[in-house]
């Protein structure tokens, strides 16, 4: 379970926001791009370090703290998209993205 856990968190980000309604939308500058290509870098980074991870703790003794650190690297990478909700103004969606039927965080216009 863990490891179709790491799988999702790894390759999702390509899917959702490798495209030009995200990432190469005309309404995203250079800086927005900047951050769209260094999520979708940084959740492959951290799914490649977590399947290292798991397979340390399978090729070596059991050892727990590889388990567990495997298990909480996609709790890291995605739990703060929930808590973005918290700060007043935040939304994971826009009007714009809503009118043109199309669930992709958008920036402001």
């Amino acid at each position: 379970m863990i490891a179709g856990s790491v799988v999702a968190s790894a390759t999702l980000p390509w899917l959702a926001d490798w495209n030009h309604s995200h990432t190469f939308g005309p309404e995203y500058g250079p800086h927005a791009r900047w951050h769209g290509t260094s999520e979708v870098v940084g959740a492959t980074a951290e799914g490649l370090l977590a399947l290292w991870l798991l397979r340390a703790a399978e090729e070596h003794r059991p050892d727990e703290r590889l388990l567990t650190a495997a298990a909480l690297l996609p709790i890291a990478r995605w739990a703060p998209f929930n808590l973005t909700l918290l700060v007043p103004g935040t939304s994971p969606t826009t009007s714009t993205a809503s009118r043109n039927g199309c669930w992709a965080c958008r920036p402001p216009c």
